[in-house]
C-alpha cells in the first residue's frame, strides 16, 4: 500500500508540470497587459511609458517567456508561488484563504448529496418498479438536468425572498451555507441516487443476499450490513469525482451566492491577467483533484478487502 501511494504521488509531478505549462501558455496568449490593468485607476497623466516600463521590470514581465516560466517552476518547487500582481500579497496566502471557503462549501455540498442521493437510491432499489421508485428517479433526473445557476436562483427566490427561511447571500453565518451547498450538491445527489439504485438492485438479487434472508436476518441488517457495502464501490468513484470537481472551483455557485472561494478568485485573476495568482490557484486545484482520486482508491480497499495494491 505504501509503495502504491508513493507511485501515485510521484506521478503527480508530470501532471502538475503539464498543467502549469498549459496555463502559463494560455495566460500569455490571451490579449491584455496586466500593467495597464494595474494602472487603469491611476490619475490621467501619471501613467507614462517610463512608469509602465519600470513596473513591468519590477514584476519580471520584461524578460523572455522561457525565463519567466523557469523562474516560476523553480520558485514553485520551493513552495513560493510569487506575489499577486493585483493584490500585492503572497499567492499562497490568497489561495489558502479562498480554499478554506471552497472546502467548507464542497464538504457541505457533498454531505447533502450523500444524504439525499443515498436515501433516494435505497428507497428506489427497495421499492423497484413501484410509484416510489418512479418519484425518486424523477427527482434524481431533475437534480441532474437542472443548471446550477438556475437552481440557485430558484432557491433564492423561494427559500429566501418568498419564504424568508434562509439568507440569499452566503455570509459568515452558519445557515448561509445551506442554499449554496444544496445547489452545489444537487447534481451529485442525482448521480449518486441513480447509481445507488442500479447497483443496489443488482446486489439484492445475488445468492448471498438470499442466503442472509434465509437465515432469518432482519431486512435492515441485510440491506445495510451486506448489500449496501458492496453496492457502494462504484458509487465511491462518482463521489470522488464529484468532490474533486467541487474542490476545483464551484465558480457558478460561488458567483450566484456572492461567496468567496477558489472559483471566484481564479475568475478575477484571469480577468486581471494576474499570472502568478492564476498559476498558483490552478496548481492547487490540480493537486486537490489528484489527491481526492488517490483517497478514492484507498477507500476501495476498505470497502472490499479483496482489492490489493501492489
Amino acid at each position: 500500500m505504501t509503495r502504491y501511494i508513493g507511485q501515485r504521488l510521484s506521478a503527480l509531478l508530470p501532471v502538475l508540470l503539464l498543467v502549469s505549462t498549459v496555463v502559463f501558455t494560455i495566460m500569455h496568449v490571451v490579449p491584455g497587459d496586466p500593467v495597464q490593468l494595474m494602472l487603469a485607476g491611476a490619475e490621467a497623466g501619471s501613467v507614462t511609458p517610463e512608469r509602465m516600463a519600470e513596473l513591468r521590470k519590477s514584476m519580471g514581465l520584461d524578460q523572455p517567456l522561457y525565463i519567466q516560466y523557469g523562474r516560476f517552476l523553480f520558485n514553485a518547487l520551493r513552495g513560493d508561488f510569487g506575489m499577486s500582481i493585483r493584490f500585492q500579497s503572497p499567492v499562497s496566502e490568497l489561495v489558502f484563504k479562498a480554499a478554506t471557503y471552497t472546502l467548507q462549501l464542497s464538504v457541505a455540498g457533498l454531505l447533502l448529496a450523500l444524504i439525499i442521493g443515498l436515501t433516494l437510491g435505497i428507497i428506489a432499489a427497495l421499492c423497484e418498479n413501484t410509484w416510489l421508485d418512479t418519484i425518486c428517479m424523477v427527482l434524481a433526473l431533475f437534480a441532474v438536468s437542472m443548471p446550477l445557476f438556475w437552481l440557485g436562483q430558484l432557491l433564492i427566490m423561494f427559500a429566501s425572498i418568498r419564504l424568508q427561511w434562509l439568507p440569499a447571500i452566503s455570509g459568515d453565518q452558519p445557515k448561509g451555507i445551506i442554499l449554496p451547498a444544496l445547489t452545489l450538491g444537487a447534481t451529485a445527489a442525482g448521480l449518486i441516487s441513480r447509481l445507488t439504485r442500479s447497483t443496489l438492485s443488482e446486489v439484492l438479487r445475488d445468492d448471498y443476499i438470499r442466503t442472509a434472508r434465509a437465515k432469518g436476518l432482519e431486512e435492515r441488517a441485510v440491506v445495510i450490513g451486506h448489500a449496501l457495502k458492496n453496492a457502494l464501490i462504484p458509487v465511491v468513484t462518482v463521489v470522488g469525482l464529484q468532490f474533486g470537481g467541487m474542490l476545483s472551483g464551484a465558480v457558478v455557485t460561488e458567483t450566484v451566492f456572492s461567496r468567496p472561494g477558489l472559483g471566484t478568485l481564479v475568475v478575477k485573476a484571469i480577468l486581471w491577467k494576474d499570472y502568478p495568482l492564476v498559476q498558483g490557484t490552478v496548481l492547487f486545484m490540480g493537486v486537490s483533484y489528484v489527491l481526492v482520486n488517490l483517497l478514492v482508491d484507498l477507500v476501495y480497499a476498505w470497502l472490499d478487502p479483496r482489492i490489493h495494491y501492489g
